[in-house]
C-alpha cells in the first residue's frame, strides 16, 4: 500500500480548507488533516509528522511564543507555513526561517507556494498498468482469455509453451501471469522454479496457475502460495481472481 503523506492545517477559513482538499487530491500521495486547537495540532503533528503545517496563529491563539515553543520544537521551520502572522508579537520566532503567507484569497499563489514546499508534490507517482502474460498451449483458451482481459483494459502478452513464456518474462513487461502447468518445451512448474530461483527474472505481482493435475507437482506449487484454478475453469472465477490482483497491487486498467 502506498504510504500517505500529510498536510496539517489550522485555519478558520472554510474556503481555504476546501481549496486545500481539492488541491491536494491532485498531488498523489498527500492528504489533508485539520486541527482546531493548539493541543489538537500538537497531537496530530506527533501522529502524522506532516510534510507541511499550515497555521493561522490567531486561530490557535495560545500566545505567539507558546506556538513557537511547542510547534517549532517538533517540526523544522521549513515545514511550517504561517498565515498572516504578526511577526512583532512572535519574539521567540525572530531566528526561525519559517514561511509566511499574507494573502489567503489568492489561491493560485497558495497552490504555487504549497507545491514548492512539498518534496513529493512534483513527484506524483506514475500509475502502473496491468500487463498480463497468458501462457498455455491451448490456443483456443489463450484466445478466449486474450479477448476477455483485453476488453477489460489489460495489456496482453501470449505464449504457447514454457520457453516462449520465459522470453516474455525476461522483458520484465508483465506484472500478472496466467500459467498452465503442462506445456511443451518447458513445463509450467519448471518455469516457476526459475522464477523462484533466478534473481535476474522480475517476479510478477500475481501468478495464477491453471492445471488439470492433482499430483505432487500441484501440491508443491500450492506451498508457494500461488492461487490454483482447475481446468476446465469458469471464466467468472479467473476474471475475479485477476481483477482482485489488480486492486490489491494498484494496477490500472487502460479503459
Amino acid at each position: 500500500m502506498e504510504k500517505k503523506h500529510y498536510i496539517l492545517c489550522s485555519s478558520p477559513s472554510k474556503e481555504l480548507g476546501e481549496f486545500l482538499e481539492s488541491f491536494v487530491s491532485c498531488l498523489g500521495s498527500y492528504q489533508v488533516e485539520f486541527a482546531a486547537s493548539l493541543m489538537d495540532a500538537i497531537a496530530k503533528i506527533h501522529a502524522y509528522t506532516p510534510g507541511l503545517f499550515i497555521c493561522d496563529p490567531e486561530y490557535l491563539d495560545p500566545g505567539y511564543d507558546q506556538l513557537v515553543n511547542h510547534v517549532f520544537s517538533v517540526l523544522t521551520p521549513e515545514k511550517i507555513l504561517l498565515i498572516q502572522p504578526d511577526l512583532q508579537k512572535m519574539t521567540a520566532a525572530t531566528d526561525k526561517k519559517f514561511h509566511t503567507l499574507s494573502d489567503i484569497s489568492n489561491y493560485a499563489e497558495i497552490g504555487k507556494k504549497i507545491k514548492g514546499l512539498l518534496p513529493l508534490a512534483a513527484k506524483k507517482k506514475k500509475p502502473e498498468y496491468a500487463s498480463l502474460l497468458i501462457a498455455d498451449d491451448e490456443s483456443d483458451l489463450v484466445d478466449l482469455l486474450n479477448d476477455t482481459f483485453g476488453d477489460l483494459g489489460l495489456e496482453i502478452h501470449k505464449a504457447y509453451d514454457g520457453k516462449e513464456a520465459l522470453q516474455v518474462m525476461k522483458t520484465g513487461l508483465c506484472n500478472l501471469v496466467i500459467l498452465d502447468l503442462r506445456m511443451p518445451n518447458m513445463s509450467g512448474d519448471e518455469l516457476i522454479e526459475m522464477i523462484e530461483s533466478d534473481p535476474t527474472l522480475k517476479k510478477p505481482k500475481q501468478l495464477i496457475i491453471l492445471t488439470a493435475s492433482l499430483g505432487s507437482t500441484l501440491n508443491h506449487v500450492k506451498t508457494l502460495g500461488y492461487p490454483v484454478l482447475s481446468k476446465p475453469m469458469e471464466m467468472a472465477s479467473i476474471e475475479e481472481t485477476i481483477l482482485k490482483a489488480c486492486k490489491k497491487h494498484h494496477l490500472q486498467l487502460k479503459k
